[in-house]
């Protein structure tokens, strides 16, 4: 048991030591694991560190003014307040050019946005100094005189270039020996190597991020005031650096430039902060100021007034030039920022201050009055909403300078606190490093103690009193007229632009395959063509020469039989072969069977075989035989053709004919016309859009888009079925296909007044605010153009009556218009149930445009109201007004909601128009650009008045195309643009959508108003006619037709204002003045319904010859007219022509005839006559039984 009990002892101790050693390991290997993970946590965590290495590789050129050598000269590298690397002294005592072989190195972090930042506005500032010669027998220090200096810009390096090589020449500084060289010097220069191991940057950094490169340029018109010594002047903006971190741009130092100076200004940029740099190396190189025209501007002076004040500003008066440059990094979460910013506010703020500049005299107690105080603090709001249009990178102008307020800050950008406080001590910081003498640097240290005691939320603390000073202090700049000269510049823009390739292959995704066009004959086919065309030539000769020979036989008319015919054959190939024809005949075949074997065969090379070539043989000759049958065939067949008459009516007319069958309401009969002017010509584009234009107004939506993909297809430049295509896709919620169609015709035709229009209602359908604006911005600088070069329209001109009747057409000569005293309407009268006035005298009302009294206003009557925008065509063409006071009232009503309100307008009355003047009044004032409130001001010229604004021009396109819902959208913005109340054009326009929505009673009400406003148009009693036309009103209609006619210029349309009138007439049995109206008719736009109102007329007088001519025109016109049939039977039936009457009566009830008076007349006529019905006589007969 002993042993037992030692083997189990031993056996348990040891398998507790096993798995002691198994736990200890374990836990060794897991501490170790953890211990890797945090080194590598704590590796990523810390910035990564890229050395940006500079070498300065040769120098040229390094001599005096006189050819001197230089002796020793330092080189020396700063990067703002650091210094990089060691000074490095050169031996330039016997040579001009030199290796340098200087490196510096400069320490950046990849993963800190503000350091990249730092070096995109930063440079590094090479200094070159000469080593002055030392006195014998004296120590003391080495003295050196600076030569010049050079900046290096490292903007290169983040925008992703590794490497990169340049030369710069050194720019001497003020009393410096290279000062003095001349022109035909040549100057001093080096290059420069500058590399980094990687990118700053990763991959998907380098595509999102950004650059905006901020100018200031100057500040024109100061208050006079403002110009005191011993003052720094200071602009300010904030920039996001990242999605949580912002960064400061601060511009100080400004040049004060009086009017007196009219030397060169030097345009060329500055760094906005150069640190130790000095003379010509604080100059950006290569960096310029370039001038744009005023039109392409975005500022708050781009008016003709505006203009003239700034071309007089600009030579007679002061300002404070910066020209300063600064470059601001924007992270890829940045970009985003900034977009969001602009869209939800879409004003950038930049602040404009005084500053007092930092005393330097020695031993003197610094107040904060005199260092650091703020004062004519104002600010510019800048309309930052054009880098939102896709592919705009830039934006400069002119932009007005108001008093700084904090309550102005927040409505107009959301920021509650002003950056002033910050941007003062950056400008300080610029200023005491750039330039400062030693004492001046000493009094800085000395000023520490005085702002200990300061409070800590900025440099100044006012009370109420001093605020007040500050506001009239930044009131000057408004008094002064001030604006402040900017330019905001992307790398890339914020949402790019598509090319026009991306676009083609857009729109080619939404065209159907359209059939390829046929392939010209060739190879085999072409070969056997011409061998059938040398059999019929053939043919013909050997017939010609079968007459010649046999021509006495022929011409018996006995039939040959099968012997004579036999020697005949004999005697012809006899013939033949003594003339040598039939060898002509055989050469002619001979080419044509080679191409056969050749193209068909493919046979070029000799046979080999005997076997092989008797094969081949026996294959061409079935082959040919064959051919030559069908060639035969073909030949003498004697089915004639019967030849293809020409139409009778062309395109054009069928056209007409369309939209007078959809006028009187028989849809089936347009869409036959429309249908077979495409069967007529399948690759006319205009012939689909026509259609397509009777589909939507038919609201056959899905058969219009049909339509207009054909035309599309056809024609993919084809601007009016691009932009319908696109509106029939954006009431299909087809958002990506109306965009990318309305971007493809501006593309084609970027002039177009209609498609930017159009391109702007359908962005603010999508509540897109910024480019709905834009786009209506770039139309109305294209009308206004278009109005200055005074552009003529041309007229549609009256074809001329084709009439084959010589009858009917002599009338037309004599014809004149309805007696005046029969147009003339009682003045006591009601007419059609519209109020007339008291004194029973109809007043002519004429709309008053702006510009005829536009001399004789002052500014200060302008105040009151709202220069309308409708007739001003955008005057300043930059946006869609004129505000008069800076102080005005902002719009209560949100932009949105007014647009809700767009089709309530036309069913108020005109006691309404206050409300909605104000709310116009408030739009303007919101898009617009200010100018100064002058109590006394001289009436000024004004910008040419363009005719029609762009929503009218727009609203009348989309009516002729009928798309109902964009023009309601249209005439939406041309009431907001109305002064007063509406144009007359806009009621007509907005009576008109009435119509084709078959609203006839809100159409009426409309037109009535449209009467209060002119009784002269003749279109307004046109369109009222029709309306009291479909309503059954046809004493009503009858008397606003009779009145177009009276007036001496006719109506956009007077084709239906015949007919209705005309119809009338006939309805009331006037037959004589239907007659003559229906012939007005005609002579304008002869049709098949205007020549059978002629017909049925004359018919009614007893003119039967008159009424066979005009119903035979009618049913040239059209055939298919049942109507047209069953008159041309009573006239033949009166005129006894039994076969033509029973013919006319026969085609009548064949095309389904239903007027039942008519055909009663008919068959009473008939059984007068005893003829006229083919059946007429069987049950005639049978009834005689």
């Amino acid at each position: 048991m002993a042993p037992d009990g030692a083997n189990c002892i031993k056996l348990y101790l040891l398998v507790h030591i096993r798995v002691f050693i198994f736990v200890r390991i374990s836990l060794e290997i897991f501490i170790w694991i953890d211990i890797f993970k945090m080194t590598e946590k704590e590796e990523s965590l810390e910035p990564s560190n890229d050395m940006i290495n500079i070498k300065v590789l040769k120098g040229r050129n390094f001599k005096g003014p006189k050819g001197e050598y230089l002796g020793t000269v330092t080189i020396k590298a700063h990067f703002g307040e650091k210094a990089l690397g060691d000074v490095q002294k050169l031996d330039c005592s016997f040579r001009t050019d030199i290796d340098l072989k200087y490196t510096v190195e400069l320490n950046c972090s990849s993963a800190d946005p503000a350091t990249i930042d730092e070096i995109a506005y930063r440079p590094v500032v090479l200094t070159f100094a000469k080593i002055l010669p030392r006195e014998k027998k004296k120590k003391e220090e080495e003295k050196t005189i600076t030569l010049g200096q050079c900046t290096i810009d490292l903007l290169p390096i983040i925008q992703g270039d590794k490497n990169f090589e340049i030369t710069l020449e050194i720019l001497p500084v003020s009393g410096s020996l290279w000062e003095a060289l001349t022109p035909d010097h040549s100057k001093p220069e080096i290059d420069i190597d500058v590399s980094i191991s990687h990118s700053l940057l990763e991959r998907s950094e380098l595509t999102d991020f950004n650059i905006l490169t901020m100018t200031v340029e100057s500040l024109v018109a100061p208050p006079e005031c403002l110009t005191l010594p011993n003052h720094i002047y200071v602009a300010a903006l904030c920039v996001p650096l990242t999605n949580e971190k912002e960064n400061l741009a601060v511009f100080a130092g400004a040049n004060l430039k009086p009017p007196c100076e009219k030397e060169h200004v030097n345009k060329q940029k500055k760094w906005v902060n150069a640190g130790n740099a000095q003379g010509g190396a604080c100059y950006i190189p290569n960096s310029w100021i370039t001038d744009c025209a005023t039109d392409d501007e975005y500022g708050d002076f781009r008016s003709k007034e505006d203009r003239d004040y700034r071309k007089h500003s600009e030579q007679e008066k002061s300002r404070y030039v910066w020209n300063m440059e600064r470059r601001c990094f924007l992270h890829p979460s940045a970009v985003k920022t900034f977009q969001n910013q602009i869209t939800k506010q879409r004003y950038w703020p930049v602040e404009v201050f005084r500053v007092h500049m930092p005393s330097g005299t020695k031993g003197k107690k610094v107040t904060q009055e005199e260092d650091g105080a703020l004062s004519y603090h104002g600010i510019a709001y800048v309309d930052a909403s054009p880098l939102l249009y896709p592919g705009v990178q830039t934006i400069r102008g002119a932009y007005k300078i108001t008093p700084f307020s904090e309550t102005s800050l927040q409505e107009k950008t959301g920021c509650t606190v002003g950056i002033s406080e910050e941007a003062t001590k950056a400008a300080i910081s610029i200023y005491t490093q750039s330039g400062q003498s030693p004492a001046q640097r000493k009094n800085k240290e000395e000023r520490k103690d005085v702002k200990k005691n300061t409070k800590p939320g900025g440099l100044e603390v006012y009370s109420e009193l001093e605020l007040s000073v500050v506001n009239t202090e930044g009131q000057q700049y408004v008094e002064a007229r001030s604006y402040i000269m900017l330019e905001m510049t992307l790398k890339q823009p914020l949402i790019p632009k598509r090319t026009l390739k991306e676009l083609s292959e857009c729109v080619a995704s939404y065209i159907p395959p359209r059939p390829l066009f046929p392939k010209r004959v060739g190879g085999a086919e072409r070969a056997v063509s011409d061998f059938h065309k040398q059999v019929e030539c053939v043919s013909r000769m050997v017939l010609e020469q079968f007459r010649q020979l046999f021509q006495e036989e022929l011409s018996s008319d006995q039939e040959p039989n099968p012997t004579v015919m036999e020697e005949r054959k004999r005697k012809l190939l006899y013939t033949l072969n003594n003339t040598g024809k039939y060898f002509t005949y055989k050469e002619r075949l001979k080419h044509a069977v080679v191409k056969i074997v050749r193209e068909k065969y493919l046979k070029t090379s000799d046979f080999e075989d005997k076997q092989e070539l008797q094969n081949f043989l026996s294959q061409l000759y079935i082959f040919l035989m064959d051919e030559m049958h069908a060639a035969l065939n073909k030949f003498l067949c004697l089915d004639a053709q019967p030849p293809i008459p020409e139409p009778l009516s062309d395109s054009t007319q069928l056209k007409h004919f369309a939209i007078e069958a959809e006028m009187n309401g028989n849809i089936s009969l347009a869409a036959r016309y429309h249908e077979e002017r495409i069967s007529r010509d399948k690759n006319d584009a205009s012939h689909w859009l026509d259609y397509s234009i009777f589909c939507l107004g038919q609201q056959d939506i899905d058969k219009a888009e049909e339509c207009l993909r054909k035309c599309v297809a056809i024609d993919q430049e084809h601007l009016n079925g691009l932009l319908l295509f696109s509106i029939v896709s954006s009431l299909k919620k087809l958002t990506e296909v109306a965009e990318t169609f309305l971007e493809t015709a501006l593309m084609i035709a970027p002039k177009s007044i209609i498609a930017w229009t159009l391109f702007g209602l359908f962005h603010d359908a999508l509540n897109n605010e910024i480019r709905s604006e834009m786009a209506f911005l770039k139309a109305s600088q294209l009308n206004l153009a278009k109005f200055l070069t005074k552009e003529t329209t041309e007229t549609d001109t009256a074809p001329p009556l084709t009439s084959p009747q010589q009858t009917v057409a002599s009338q037309l000569s004599v014809l004149k218009r309805n007696d005046t005293s029969q147009a003339e309407m009682s003045p006591k009268q009601d007419i059609s149930g519209l109020d007339v006035s008291e004194t029973g005298i109809i007043k002519q009302e004429i709309s008053e445009m702006h510009s005829d009294n536009v001399q004789e206003e002052s500014i200060h009557e302008m105040e009151t109201r709202v220069i309308p925008a409708t007739e001003q065509g955008f005057a300043n063409t930059s946006q869609y007004g004129m505000e008069i006071s800076q102080n005005s009232e902002k719009m209560s009503t949100p932009k949105s909601k007014m647009f809700d309100k767009k089709h309530s307008r036309t069913s108020n009355t005109i006691s309404t128009h206050s409300a909605k003047r104000k709310q116009s009044e408030s739009f303007n004032r919101q898009h617009a650009t200010p100018l100064l409130e002058e109590k006394e001001a001289t009436p000024v010229d004004q910008t040419p008045v363009p005719e029609k604004s762009i929503f009218m021009i727009t609203t009348e396109w989309l009516l002729q195309m009928k798309a109902v819902v964009y023009a309601e959208r249209a005439l939406s913005h041309e009431l907001l643009l109305t002064p007063d109340q509406p144009s007359l054009q806009y009621y007509i326009s907005m009576a008109q959508i009435n119509i084709l929505k078959k609203d006839f009673p809100k159409a009426e009400k409309i037109l009535e108003e449209a009467l209060q406003i002119s009784y002269e148009q003749p279109d307004t009693w046109a369109l009222l006619g029709h309306v009291k036309y479909f309503m059954g009103d046809a004493e009503g209609a009858q008397s606003c037709y009779k009145r177009t006619l009276a007036f001496v210029n006719d109506a956009t349309d007077m084709h239906p204002v015949y007919l209705r009138l005309a119809s009338i007439y006939l309805q009331d049995k006037m037959f004589h003045k239907a007659r003559e109206t229906f012939l007005m008719a005609c002579q304008s736009s002869p049709s098949s319904v205007s020549w059978l109102g002629v017909g049925i007329a004359c018919y009614r007088m007893g003119n039967i010859s008159e009424a066979e001519a005009s119903l035979c025109e009618a049913n040239i016109l059209n055939n298919m007219d049942p109507e047209v049939w069953a008159y041309l039977s009573l006239v033949c039936l009166r005129k006894e022509r039994k076969f033509e009457a029973e013919q006319s009566y026969k085609y009548a009830m064949k095309l389904g005839f239903q007027d039942e008076d008519i055909i009663k007349e008919i068959v009473e006529l008939q059984q007068h006559l005893g003829y006229g019905d083919p059946s007429f006589l069987t049950n005639h007969t049978s009834n005689c039984k």
